[in-house]
């Protein structure tokens, strides 16, 4: 029910990531854009995993930079997501639970 993106660089994700989890960095979006899709995300693999769970709720995980967390939920739902949360602590958050495991390249 719950699909998480992980907005943290693609090393920081292969290290530890939630299992499941899509990964599209921060560095590659344009949080500045006009908020759409093809001009602030560009299209990738993920993008399109991404969509394929609109319906879901949206967990956004990141790294230390709250803010640029809540500038992609904020561009989420200007894109068309109904339902999006910005994981507070970021990814760091969930190092006691378990969750994060390493990602195969």
């Amino acid at each position: 029910k719950v699909f998480i993106v992980d907005i943290r660089e693609r090393e920081d994700y292969c290290e530890e990531a939630v299992p499941g989890s899509v990964n599209i960095p921060v560095s590659v979006v344009d949080l500045e854009a006009d908020n759409t899709v093809g001009t602030a995300i560009p299209e990738s693999p993920e993008l399109s995993i991404l969509f394929g769970n609109k319906g879901r709720i949206i967990v956004v995980g990141g790294g230390s930079n709250m803010a640029d967390s809540a500038k992609f939920c904020k561009l989420l739902v200007q894109c068309g997501f109904p339902r999006v949360c910005c994981l507070h602590g970021g990814m760091a958050a969930l190092k006691t639970t378990e969750l994060l495991t390493p990602i195969m390249q």
